[in-house]
């Protein structure tokens, strides 16, 4: 199983995955991926020689099939045992 940690500070070249965590006016925005009928916030693998910011950036724009924006967490996650995880440890921080 995928272990997922969370630091207070951390430099950018140590960033293995890059998540975005989105809320806008009390409702959080989720996605499907284009070859998933789950849904997930977006993020994935930084690959080599990008930023951090680029890794988002690339995730965001070339898997997402479908956006919603609910005020409900998703039924259906991809990664069910990680994403719920970062939705709590994101809400406890004051991030979302």
């Amino acid at each position: 199983m995928t272990e997922v940690k969370f630091y207070e500070d951390i430099e950018e070249e140590q960033l293995k995955f890059a998540v975005i965590l989105s809320k806008t006016q009390d409702k959080y925005v989720f996605c499907r991926h284009r070859e998933r009928d789950t849904w997930e916030v977006p993020g994935g693998h930084r690959e080599a020689g990008e930023t951090i910011l680029e890794t988002a950036k690339r995730e965001l724009h070339s898997e997402i099939e479908e956006i919603v924006i609910t005020s409900n967490l998703p039924e259906r996650w991809t990664y069910p045992h990680i994403q719920p995880e970062l939705m709590r440890e994101a809400g406890k921080r004051g991030y979302l």
